[in-house]
């Protein structure tokens, strides 16, 4: 993989652990690298690159929709819909002598594609690290000397365009199973003392011979826990063996190795808290995300069966979306973003149907190809799988029931970014069940 520069020199890195400097990278669809902007540009006389000069239209022009009438003062709004950025650089190429300068421009060049995407980059010590999907643009439209090449680089004016308008960051990932279960277990010859659960790093001390209700007040008292996020029921008569099922905003929580049991308190014998794991065919609670974008995000969502999946329409709503039922070792892909394909099955083990012949969906597919001129409607996409194979239930967008409306809202730069809950719930299901959530966070300006 080339990369300009080679190796950053010992000035740059001590530039770099400053934090105080931008930086601006393009990363070729083939996978070259090149340092633009910021601690790690190169030198140019010094050392082999590309330093950009100049840039502009980092954001995306729109329009408003509107909605004038013949006799009305003003207008209405309705909407601002992006185009496209179309982003100009003035970027300097150039090397240490005449045949690294035409390397460099080489390279440079082969790193676009009109027909392929590369990546731009920026990183600033606020925000972080910020990218959009870039293709070339324009052809170049400068005018050269005819000694560029011993004056060792000339000067480009380059032009790019990010098609989806705004700059992306890191997805923020959460997953949701089944509520936890652990199982404590007191010794038959426990005469009295004490024992503690720790939660997520907080304890409470209780006495032996608590009740159920007694257990599972005490953990409720803790901050970690909270009213209603835990269960406790006695398993035995005698009551020395109680359940504890964590469920509300702790079913979305592994707790393996963050819940704990201490026994050394206790008198005449000793006792165990059982290995945490998911227990009983019920769920419900949330799915945490947080956006950092200053635009609406819509939330994807893998679901792994079995069972039957419900995700509520937004933060905070009670209006749920129902998917399913999935069957063992399936997995949906859902995406709440309207304009995009709703439901695709990804499951990763999937064997043909005997009744779905080869023949027969060869024939489907050259058929669909040619009536569309190989470019096949959103709606027939829908009923497609990933891996073109029919799930067993039929077309998976027959399972779903609902329809998303609500995105995640965007942060505002007063406030910060702020996390939200998404109730969910999953019925049917067993230890391999989960919602694993996603969304990107997007911006209109990089910094």
């Amino acid at each position: 993989m080339t990369i300009y520069p080679p190796a950053p020199q010992a000035y740059q890195n001590k530039l770099a652990l400053d934090y105080t400097h931008s930086q601006v990278a393009y990363v070729g669809y083939e996978g070259s690298v090149f340092h633009l902007s910021g601690p790690f540009a190169p030198v140019l006389g010094a050392q082999s690159g590309v330093v950009m000069q100049q840039i502009a239209h980092l954001d995306a022009p729109f329009k408003h929709l509107d909605n004038k009438g013949a006799r009305q003062d003003g207008t209405t709004w309705y909407d601002s819909l992006y185009d496209p950025a179309e982003i100009d650089m003035i970027v300097e190429l150039g090397g240490t002598d005449p045949a690294s300068t035409r390397k460099v421009i080489a390279d440079w060049f082969g790193a676009w594609d009109p027909r392929k995407l590369g990546k731009l980059c920026w990183f600033s010590p606020e925000r972080g690290e910020w990218w959009c999907s870039v293709r070339m643009n324009k052809p170049v439209q400068d005018s050269f000397k005819a000694d560029w090449y011993q004056s060792h680089g000339t000067a480009f004016t380059w032009s790019c365009r990010n098609d989806d308008a705004f700059w992306r960051s890191v997805d923020s990932v959460n997953q949701f199973d089944l509520n936890h279960a652990s199982v404590i277990t007191f010794d038959e010859g426990v005469t009295g003392g004490n024992f503690s659960l720790t939660v997520l790093g907080e304890t409470v001390t209780l006495p032996f011979g608590s009740s159920s209700g007694d257990i599972q007040s005490g953990l409720e008292g803790l901050s970690t826990v909270g009213t209603g996020n835990v269960s406790v029921n006695p398993l035995g008569g005698s009551g020395s063996i109680f359940s504890i099922i964590f469920q509300g905003i702790l079913g979305a929580i592994d707790l393996v190795g963050s819940f704990i049991g201490s026994f050394v308190g206790l008198l005449g014998g000793g006792g165990s808290l059982s290995t945490t794991q998911p227990g009983g065919p019920t769920a419900s609670g949330h799915i945490t995300l947080t956006n950092v974008g200053d635009q609406p995000a819509w939330p994807r969502y893998l679901l792994y069966g079995p069972g039957d999946f419900f995700i509520a329409d937004g933060p905070g709503s009670q209006n749920f979306i129902e998917f399913g039922p999935l069957k063992e070792n399936q997995v949906a892909l859902l995406t709440t973003l309207p304009r995009l394909q709703g439901v695709i099955d990804v499951t990763p083990t999937q064997t043909p149907d005997p009744n779905q012949g080869s023949q027969t969906n060869n024939l489907i597919t050259e058929l669909i190809n040619f009536v569309t001129n190989n470019n096949i409607p959103p709606l027939l996409q829908e009923f497609e799988s990933f891996f073109g194979i029919q799930p067993p239930q039929g077309p998976f967008y027959s399972l779903l029931n609902g329809r998303f409306t609500t995105p995640v809202a965007p942060m505002l730069e007063g406030v910060g970014p702020e996390a939200v809950s998404i109730p969910c719930k999953i019925v049917g299901g067993n230890a391999n069940s989960k919602i694993i959530a996603s969304l990107t966070p997007m911006r209109r300006w990089p910094e």
